[in-house]
């Protein structure tokens, strides 16, 4: 009895982890079934996916690779050519799907002949588009910000380039105050200059020695001598400069 007691508690065992393994096949079975049907609409999601297209004129093309990040438009886009006449497509590009035209138009020629009326809303918001445009170089802004707070007799106008360095902006106007009455007649000029200009002021901090213009990639700093002697704020950015990470 001890042996047949033996026995059947070895085929239960068996028969247990016999039937461990079928389940483990089962659950093996119902992942991989998970899985295909997951893949398959995966793909029916990508089929079904809208695609996107970037036209370009054959006459950007000489250009195109030069656009930036262009190497990543072309994984999330198919660039279309757009063919103009006068213009041949270069051999790069030849594989690229076209677009064929035979009527030779272009914006600037639309803006030559033109007869019609712009909007005043629309022709203010293209007016200041380029007028932003105009003001995209950092270094050029902060040399007309310096320029204007000479203008108005601040002293010891100093322009300090960071654009190299992990710092909060890209370059860093100092200009010496005479009094703080002074450095508020100094934002004052700033804003009323810069502001037609599309120059956004994101943050202003007055004080009586010290006051700070926020212009994104341009601060400003409008501070009394005796602060500017105590803080040693140049040397501080100069180090910065310096200092090796």
């Amino acid at each position: 009895m001890a042996d047949i007691g033996d026995v059947n508690f070895l085929d239960s065992a068996n028969s247990a982890g016999n039937t461990g393994s079928v389940n483990d096949a089962d659950d093996a079975s119902d992942v991989s079934s998970a899985d295909e049907a997951s893949k398959a609409n995966s793909a029916s999601d990508t089929d079904t996916a809208p695609k996107l297209y970037i036209v370009v004129g054959a006459d950007n093309l000489a250009e195109l690779h030069k656009w930036r990040d262009f190497s990543e438009l072309q994984k999330l886009a198919e660039f279309v050519v757009l063919t103009r006449p006068g213009y041949e497509i270069p051999r790069q590009w030849a594989a690229l799907r076209r677009i064929e035209i035979a009527v030779d138009a272009s914006s600037s020629g639309f803006r030559r002949d033109f007869k019609g009326e712009i909007p005043p809303k629309i022709a203010a918001e293209v007016i200041k588009f380029y007028k932003r445009k105009d003001m995209q170089d950092p270094k050029q802004r902060a040399e007309r910000i310096a320029e204007i707070l000479n203008e108005k007799k601040a002293e010891d106008v100093q322009i300090i380039d960071m654009s190299e360095r992990e710092y909060i902006a890209k370059l860093v106007v100092i200009a010496t105050t005479l009094t703080s009455r002074h450095a508020a007649s100094l934002i004052e000029e700033l804003k009323s200059v810069l502001k037609p200009l599309g120059e956004e002021f994101l943050a202003i901090e007055s004080g009586d020695e010290w006051s700070v213009v926020d212009l994104g990639d341009i601060i400003v700093h409008l501070i009394s001598e005796a602060y500017r002697a105590k803080y040693n704020i140049e040397d501080f950015l100069d180090k910065l400069k310096k200092e090796q990470f």
